[in-house]
């Protein structure tokens, strides 16, 4: 791989006040999760939670480097040195992980998910 090319997969451009990463995953990836972001779907999980590491390991392997920008701007830690976060708290979450998908209601999915099952709750495409 020549240097523009390695350069080329690693630029970030800012766009609307988002982090847009180039060249990372495929395309379907890619838009998978700028689709899940920009509906605002959120991931809950806690440190303490095996599925949530399941989850999460999941994705990473799924989605690839688009796994480092789905986790900064759509999974959510619910707890802070042994303390429940207020965000979780308030949204009286009693199971992890939980994902969050806002645009349909919002409406709640509970435990591990595939990509297939993540993309259609959200109302997003995935050909995998």
């Amino acid at each position: 791989m020549n240097r523009l090319t390695s350069l080329r997969k690693t630029l970030t451009a800012l766009t609307a006040g988002f982090f847009i990463y180039a060249g990372c995953g495929s395309e379907e990836e890619q838009s998978l999760v700028d689709c899940l972001v920009e509906k605002n779907v959120r991931l809950y999980t806690a440190y303490w939670c095996v599925p949530c590491h399941q989850q999460e390991d999941l994705l990473e392997e799924a989605l690839g480097e688009e796994w480092g920008y789905f986790k900064e701007n759509a999974v959510v830690q619910c707890y802070e040195e042994y303390k429940l976060t207020q965000e979780c708290d308030e949204k009286n979450i009693g199971a992890y992980p939980a994902w969050e998908f806002p645009q349909n209601g919002p409406a709640w999915a509970y435990g591990v998910q595939s990509l297939e099952e993540i993309a259609a709750f959200a109302g997003c495409e995935y050909n995998q």
